[in-house]
């Protein structure tokens, strides 16, 4: 005998609720309303006794654009409510539970779901692991859907957020005010960065225990997601010096279905920007959306199998320059989808966790420092950067899978397929019609070169020696190469030094180190290098821990009594 109630009270007796018709060891039940929850007590004779009932808890499926799940609880599962708790709270193992007096307590590896709480604002999904002797204080350990359901389906085709916007800047930033406001700086710095986050996507996922058994669809388990955060930002930069802002954000969240199991999408979003030197620049930026998609399934005959692919798109902004310098900008989070929030791997079927950047972005002067076209053009090179991981469970009877699926879409940095640009476009061609003055003087053919350190520390400079074109090579800014005695030119750009400069120093740390290495073909048997060495440190600090070093090295393959070629610099 089989009774239907509305809720999840079940009969209280074989006369109680609606009858429903058996045929066998099954039975059909038509025409419920989508999204209730409903109750079966089966009730059997045996030996001219009637025993006990079996109580199974179901939803029916959602109504059209619902975002309530359809499910088959296990007899054993606990779908508490706020009034079935005296006390939550989280252990660092997991959650412990007080329940109230008079509520059975569920039996070790039964399935419990917590409600939305002050304690638990993602709610819980965990496994019981031990019942105190008072049969009210309950531990558990995270689980997932599978523990508590035999049959789970949500299918939300839509997880847009509205935007958020964090800013830094404007007005003078202090490096004693670097925690309130972000930035790092000398006075006068005036950065402005608002970068806008969304996120979108979509979410479908499903438990079946049943299916297990069956030969047509041997599927456990299955999910099909994508999840994208869109970054627009444009940066306004006005600085004397370098600066390095992190810029606050609200966090992203959004509960995807409350009943039974809160799941929810969370991104921690954060921020930065870094300028390497004095620059007076706008609309720096761009518009990027990167995310992942994943897909796949677990059963009892192919255990855990799950694809995925990035999702990248972005386009530049066309900056306005007056002085330019190198810029980085970096915006994305922490992000987390599964049952509630607060345990990375309390997991759906895939808990997905982890960092996520769409935006990750250095912009460049294309030109050398002293060539008229310096401010001209700009080169952006863009990347989607990713580490995030995916914790997949399920479990029937003796059978068991939970790991850690490791997916290439998930992790790495990836450049944007158009990445680099060159703004204003076709401004790199402009660039390559005149090239800039060899350093080679006659008599030298150059086989190939490389410089070792920041863009900003190496280029031509006029008026650094008098009547001459320099090539400059500085372990600061080369903006800073020209002045006066009484102009102090100084900057820390946070970069390692060299160990054989270091050893030529006395065992001093070196710091901001920038090398030149070039391979030539001298066309007779002298070879003549002509340079100058000029130190910010002249004469103030002579003879204190504080100077700069330089060498020249020359080597020859064939010349065993010359030095070894340097390793190169970093």
């Amino acid at each position: 005998m089989l009774r239907r109630t509305s809720g999840d009270k079940p009969a209280s007796s074989r006369l109680h609720g609606t009858a429903i018709s058996t045929h066998g060891t099954s039975a059909s039940d038509q025409g419920l309303q989508p999204g209730k929850q409903f109750t079966y007590s089966l009730y059997t004779q045996l030996k001219g006794r009637w025993v006990g009932p079996l109580i199974l808890t179901v939803q029916t499926g959602a109504a059209p654009g619902s975002s309530a799940a359809t499910y088959v609880v296990s007899s054993t599962t606990l779908l508490a409510k706020a009034t079935d708790l005296t006390a939550a709270e989280t252990t660092g193992a997991g959650v412990k539970i007080v329940l109230r007096p008079g509520l059975p307590a569920p039996l070790a590896g039964a399935g419990v779901v917590l409600p939305i709480s002050n304690a638990l604002p993602g709610g819980f999904l965990g496994v019981v692991t031990s019942v105190a002797t008072d049969g009210r204080t309950v531990n558990l350990q995270a689980g997932g859907l599978s523990d508590a359901f035999d049959y789970y389906e949500l299918n939300l085709d839509e997880l847009a957020t509205a935007a958020i916007v964090g800013k830094a800047g404007p007005g003078p930033q202090q490096k004693s005010a670097a925690a309130a406001a972000g930035c790092g700086g000398s006075a006068g710095t005036e950065v402005v960065f608002a970068p806008s986050l969304a996120l979108a996507g979509h979410f479908k996922t499903k438990v079946d225990k049943y299916s297990l058994f069956g030969q047509e669809v041997p599927v456990g388990a299955s999910l099909d997601t994508a999840l994208t955060v869109k970054v627009v930002g444009a940066a306004s930069i006005n600085v004397s010096s370098a600066v390095h802002c992190k810029i606050g954000l609200p966090k992203l969240f959004r509960t995807l279905s409350v009943t039974p199991v809160p799941i929810s999408i969370s991104l921690d979003a954060k921020a930065e920007i870094g300028v390497e030197g004095s620059a007076d620049m706008s609309n720096v930026g761009l518009s990027a959306s990167g995310g992942v998609a994943i897909a796949g399934s677990m059963s009892l005959k192919n255990g855990a199998s799950f694809s995925g692919n990035a999702i990248m798109e972005a386009a530049p902004l066309v900056p306005k320059v007056g002085s330019n310098t190198v810029i980085t900008l970096k915006a994305g989070g922490e992000l987390i989808l599964g049952p509630g929030v607060g345990t990375t791997d309390a997991g759906v079927i895939a808990g997905v966790s982890g960092e996520i950047n769409p935006l990750d972005a250095k912009f460049n002067p294309y030109c050398p420092q002293a060539d008229p076209r310096f401010n001209q053009c700009s080169k952006t090179e863009a990347s989607f950067t990713r580490g995030l991981s995916m914790v997949a469970k399920a479990w029937i009877g003796s059978w068991d899978v939970s790991q850690k699926v490791t997916i290439d879409a998930l992790t790495g940095k990836t450049p944007y397929g158009s990445s680099p640009w060159f703004l204003p476009k076709g401004c790199e061609d402009l660039a390559a019609d005149s090239p800039p003055d060899t350093l080679y003087g006659p008599g030298i053919t150059g086989v190939d070169d490389t410089v070792g350190g920041d863009p900003g520390q190496w280029g031509h400079v006029d008026g650094f020696v008098p009547g001459k074109k320099t090539w400059v090579l500085t372990t600061g800014q080369l903006s800073g190469a020209i002045g006066t005695p009484d102009q102090f030119a100084s900057t820390e750009l946070g970069r390692p030094g060299d160990d054989d400069l270091t050893q030529l120093a006395g065992g001093l740390p070196t710091f901001d180190a920038a090398c030149y290495q070039v391979s030539l073909v001298p066309a007779g048997t002298t070879l003549h290098i002509r340079y100058v060495f000029a130190s910010e440190e002249y004469p103030e600090f002579v003879g204190s821990p504080f100077n700069d070093v330089m060498a020249i090295y020359v080597t020859a393959p064939t010349a065993q009594q010359f030095r070894p070629p340097p390793r190169p610099c970093r």
